[in-house]
């Protein structure tokens, strides 16, 4: 569901970025068993328990994502409408609800 076929996300009209987005609603989260954790270290966690379906790195940012994950670049703007944090560190990951 989450692998992206661009290198960088540029639209509101990506399919992506729009699935991403409704991560942010919990009734959408729930039915999908997907969230977005944020930062170096909480993705970096997340990855390391291969948890990760999908990482989104701004292209503003110099965060690298984990190796061995699914990555795609995304426009600042659009990065900072999926942000929840007002100094971002440029990365969120999507990931996979432990049951």
């Amino acid at each position: 569901m989450f692998k992206s076929p661009v290198s960088k996300i540029i639209s509101l009209d990506n399919r992506t970025f729009r699935e991403c987005l409704k991560l942010k609603d919990k009734k959408y989260r729930e039915r999908e068993g997907l969230f977005l954790v944020e930062g170096v270290n909480l993705v970096s966690e997340a990855a390391s328990q291969g948890q990760v379906e999908l990482v989104l790195v701004s292209d503003a940012s110099d965060v690298k994502a984990p190796e061995g994950v699914d990555s795609v670049l995304i426009k600042d703007s659009l990065f900072k409408k999926l942000s929840d944090t007002q100094t971002s560190q440029g990365i969120i990951a999507v990931v996979k609800k432990n049951n």
